[in-house]
């Protein structure tokens, strides 16, 4: 085991006591802790004591100097150490009594938390290792210097609210303000019906008059959540009322002339109130930006393009009867949305980000050896004193592993693909592989036909494949798939030095594991019955009473579909992309101090090959794994420093001035 510092088992004790007690108890603990090793401790250990009760600056920086040099390995002596602070200082019996339980205290918890080793202990084997380090919590790292701001978006109507209205309705005495939130819940209704309309043209697979394809579920979906947004702009922050919002008509709607139309004064007419109408949108969106940079702070040229191309969708869909291809281009406004997006583009071009990357980056090597290979061990049974583990913390070290497992050891894909992955619930008899034992666990896909159906090709799944374990995607299932087509992705079963396997901690988080008292274990998918009589078998991931992924409309008649691969440990539901970011997010900070995300994995991997002289071949397959073109890595994922553009080719200029100047 490393060996740590006193300074910080101090901060790691901190934590403890804030996690555990109140706030000014936690914060009185502390204090009193601390003065007793820095006043009586250290000095009986041969520090120079204090002059006074309150230290100088000079002695404050000595007393950080020996906390930081000072290792656990020397507190074997503490208490007779602590004794002899005492007689320097010429405590009395309160004094002694009151600082030598504090100090006890500390060095129990120390003793508990295993961070003291004990000489002639035989090694302790199968321990998880300290996982609170004493960082605090990864939201308490601002990335940003923003306030936090008010919602301002038109949200949809709860069923709650529905039922509160039907009560009011038919209460004679409602008064008149309980009259007007009804009416207000009755227009809320009719935009969200409006928005479900809305939802179904850009997702149905066939529908009338539409010139373009659709989009996935979840696209359409997020395109819903900015026009709620830009919408509760124009209602909250301009006075649009609710009842001339429409998600599909966003301007006033005008009669296109017919091609062949011959009556200037209709052309005119039209020519006329389409320019005004395009002015009036061109200044709504002027102002709408100016709201996001300078009311929400936004500062990213990214956000605008979200809000422009759902409106761009909206106009798709007011005009979709009259739209003479796919371009839209005859549509009034889309020139004036296009207009918008390409002068953000060009801001995107020559953006830096947000977020200073100091805060967040890591190089590749570092995410491997500091935060996977740490979440490995951590899947062990015991903590470092001995103690058990909760059952449902074993699942969640397992799970945590394991997405940070197919993130890294593979190139990591778009972190939805993983976020929405699926495993079959059943299979046919009749796709039984041959040779399959009785209970072995098996994942093959679905059937052709259900897995091809309206809502399950939009999602990858984890099946089995002749001993691999494969992320299989549709032509529909992820963001690049129109380019790149259906795949099979294989997941590398990286091998560790102790014998097991990535694949031995995946199959045990599937489909649990046997183990024995001392901690030994093996994965379900691996054996079909325990493997002595000392081994019992323990349920993970099924820990989290997974729940089958709802499929449908939201209050209206909704089916249940095939769980997905990774859920939330309290919900049993499929991860949202703020939790499923937080795994990520929430491991690196504890165990780095780095907040990273699952999209910055994907800058790390390609800066780190561009960075290391990889090959162009090398380079143009890691850009395929990951799902784009080489051209979209260098341009979007490549995170170096001018310096580092530059290395290679000043270490080639300085040997060719080195071999001409000798």
């Amino acid at each position: 085991m490393t060996s740590i510092t006193l300074k910080e088992a101090l901060l790691q004790y901190k934590t403890h006591l804030d996690a555990t007690r109140s706030p000014q108890p936690a914060a009185n603990c502390f204090n009193q802790t601390k003065s007793a090793v820095t006043r009586y401790l250290l000095t009986g250990m041969g520090y120079p004591p204090p002059a006074g009760r309150k230290p100088t600056k000079a002695e404050t920086e000595q007393v950080e100097q020996a906390l930081q040099s000072i290792c656990l390995e020397q507190l074997g002596r503490a208490l007779v150490d602590l004794d002899k602070g005492f007689d320097a200082l010429q405590s009395n019996e309160t004094q002694r009594q009151s600082n030598r339980s504090r100090i006890a205290a500390f060095l129990k918890w120390v003793e508990e938390e295993g961070l003291l080793p004990r000489k002639g202990r035989q090694q302790r084997t199968h321990r998880c290792p300290q996982i609170n380090l004493g960082r605090g919590a990864h939201t308490q790292k601002r990335l940003t210097v923003r306030d936090h701001k008010l919602p301002y978006g038109l949200i949809a109507v709860k069923p709650k609210e529905v039922e509160l209205a039907t009560k009011i309705r038919a209460d004679p005495l409602a008064t008149e303000e309980e009259k007007q939130w009804v009416e207000e819940i009755e227009q809320r209704l009719a935009l969200d019906a409006n928005a479900e309309n809305l939802y179904e043209f850009l997702t149905k697979e066939r529908f009338a008059h539409r010139q373009d394809n659709p989009v996935s579920p979840s696209t359409g979906r997020l395109h819903i959540k900015h026009l709620r947004l830009f919408l509760g702009w124009r209602h909250y922050i301009t006075g649009v009322p609710l009842e001339q919002l429409a998600f599909d008509v966003l301007m006033p709607h005008v009669q296109l002339p017919d091609e062949d139309e011959d009556d200037s004064s209709v052309i005119k007419a039209a020519k006329k109130a389409i320019k005004k109408i395009e002015a009036d949108l061109d200044q709504e969106l002027v102002s709408f930006q100016d709201f996001l940079e300078h009311e929400r702070e936004s500062q990213s040229p990214h956000t605008p393009q979200h809000y422009l191309k759902a409106i761009e969708k909206s106009l798709r869909c007011q005009y979709h009867r009259e739209a003479k291809d796919t371009t839209y281009s005859n549509v009034p406004g889309m020139g004036v949305i296009q207009k918008h997006r390409a002068a953000l583009r060009q801001k995107e071009a020559a953006h830096d980000g947000v977020v200073d990357l100091t805060l967040k980056w890591l190089d590749l090597p570092d995410v491997l050896k500091k935060i996977v290979t740490p979440l490995r061990q951590e899947c062990e049974f015991r903590v470092m004193s001995g103690n058990q583990r909760p059952l449902s913390s074993i699942a969640a070290s397992f799970q945590r592993y394991a997405v940070w497992g197919v993130l890294t050891y593979e190139p990591p894909r778009r972190q939805e693909e993983w976020r929405r992955a699926k495993l079959t619930s059943s299979c046919l008899l009749t796709d039984k592989p041959q040779g399959a034992a009785v209970g072995q666990c098996i994942h093959p896909l679905p059937p052709q036909k259900a897995r091809y159906n309206r809502t399950e090709k939009y999602y990858p799944y984890l099946h089995k494949a002749d001993g691999v374990w494969l992320l299989d995607h549709t032509e529909f299932s992820y963001k690049t798939a129109k380019t790149y087509k259906k795949q099979s992705l294989e997941i590398p079963n990286v091998p560790f030095p102790d014998g097991k396997y990535f694949y031995d901690y995946l199959e045990a988080f599937l489909y649990g594991y046997y183990r024995d008292q001392q901690g030994n274990w093996r994965s379900a998918g691996e054996l079909n019955a325990p493997p002595g009589a000392n081994w019992k078998l323990y349920s993970l991931r099924m820990t989290f009473n997974p729940q089958p992924v709802l499929v449908g409309k939201a209050g209206k008649q909704q089916v249940a579909m095939p769980q997905g691969v990774f859920v939330q440990p309290q919900e049993g539901t499929a991860y949202d992309t703020v939790g499923f970011s937080q795994v990520i997010g929430k491991a690196a900070h504890r165990l780095t101090g780095q907040r990273l995300t699952p999209h910055l994995l994907r800058d790390i991997y390609a800066t780190w090959f561009l960075d290391q002289g990889y090959t162009s071949q090398q380079i143009s397959s890691l850009a395929y794994a990951m799902g784009h073109s080489e051209a979209m890595l260098r341009r979007k994922y490549d995170k170096r420093k001018a310096n580092q553009k530059r290395r290679a080719a000043q270490e080639a200029v300085s040997a060719i001035v080195s071999e001409h100047t000798k």
